[in-house]
């Protein structure tokens, strides 16, 4: 006599087999570059720019498959916050395409925090354009174009 239910090992390991290689193609990197590039900024209070200072940035930009959203991750040091600046400080910066401002935060051996950040940036995919708001309301831009986009976004 046979059995009245067949067992059903064969579809559900194809099922499983598939999701796993449908999920590496998608978080598979497409595109990945080195960014090394030290950029002049101006910090602005109250709309005012109050100073001059530096963004200096060194890790890798990368893009997955099927996605619009790019990620950097690595040093981004912007040299009037020396909290970014530290030791074993990386930053790790998430834009999707055309969605405004991304997100920033800044890691330090396995603890993630903003570091006197807003956790908002407005960045290009060539890192060349660039806002970042502090918690005390200044906002580091590499141009006044920069910077009025970042408040007009915000």
């Amino acid at each position: 006599m046979k059995p009245f239910l067949k067992p059903a090992w064969k579809p559900i390991l194809l099922v499983s087999f598939t999701a796993l290689i449908l999920y590496m193609i998608i978080h598979i990197p497409i595109h990945s570059r080195a960014i090394d590039q030290q950029i002049a900024a101006n910090v602005y209070a109250d709309g005012v720019e109050t100073a001059k200072t530096c963004i200096v940035m060194k890790g890798e930009i990368t893009k997955r498959s099927f996605s619009d959203t790019w990620y950097y991750r690595g040093t981004f040091c912007i040299e009037c916050c020396p909290s970014t600046c530290g030791e074993g400080v990386a930053a790790q910066i998430s834009q999707e395409k055309g969605a405004g401002l991304g997100r920033i935060g800044y890691y330090h051996h396995g603890d993630f925090t903003t570091l006197a950040l807003t956790g908002r940036i407005l960045v290009d995919e060539d890192m060349s354009n660039i806002a970042v708001e502090l918690e005390d309301g200044t906002i580091v831009a590499t141009s006044e174009e920069a910077y009025s986009a970042y408040k007009s976004k915000r």
